[in-house]
């Protein structure tokens, strides 16, 4: 089912087989820190670099950020509200999950759908110690730019840090967050010693 999803929400949003999207989601409010990453993806030279943006919040922000990104024409897109349940369908269209501000659990999710990632260093920075992502301090857009390049420029990496075994990262925070790790065992399965999750082999 990943590469069905992938197929039908990368052709929806017209994003080729060679365009690397990373993929932001949650509730689109300041703090979230989505301009640094419109800012930071203006300066990436490889147009095949796109954004995906998933989620509704704050009217005024948005408009904002919309404006933001008119100079980056098709390089990003924004999908307003999506449910809960639908998520995980963009995760499967993205190549990289990205978020620039305060942390969210949905950097769970993404790393259930064995994602890379990329997110700034507060609450939840040990999230990527897995060698599965990479932190950057906050508001420091040089890092955040940096890493975004290392990892749109090496597919290879993408992949090395995609195939950590996403229930390993899920039992180490099963004390701390037990109700969103029962929801993501039931969402997306896991399978002990699984390279691979077993969607990707079908």
């Amino acid at each position: 089912m990943h590469a069905v999803w992938r197929k039908k929400i990368r052709k929806k949003f017209k994003l080729k087989e060679s365009d690397v999207a990373f993929v932001f989601s949650g509730t689109i409010v300041r703090r979230k820190g989505l301009e640094l990453l419109i800012d930071a993806l203006s300066e990436i030279k490889d147009k095949n670099a796109k954004l995906i943006i998933v989620g509704g919040g704050d009217q005024a922000y948005m408009e904002e950020l919309k404006g933001l990104g008119k100079k980056l024409g098709n390089r990003i897109i924004f999908t307003g509200f999506v449910k809960k349940n639908d998520v995980k369908d963009y995760f499967s269209a993205a190549d990289i999950g990205i978020w620039p501000g305060n942390n969210s659990v949905s950097i769970m999710e993404a790393m259930a759908c064995k994602l890379p990632i990329i997110m700034v260093d507060l609450q939840l920075g040990h999230l990527v110690g897995y060698s599965n992502g990479f932190k950057f301090r906050e508001n420091d857009k040089k890092r955040l730019k940096t890493h975004m390049e290392r990892l749109v420029e090496n597919p290879k990496l993408r992949k090395e840090m995609g195939i950590t075994p996403s229930i390993k990262q899920i039992d180490t925070l099963a004390a701390e967050w037990p109700a969103q790790t029962n929801y993501l065992y039931a969402t997306y399965g896991g399978y002990e010693n699984d390279d691979i999750a077993k969607s990707d082999k079908e």
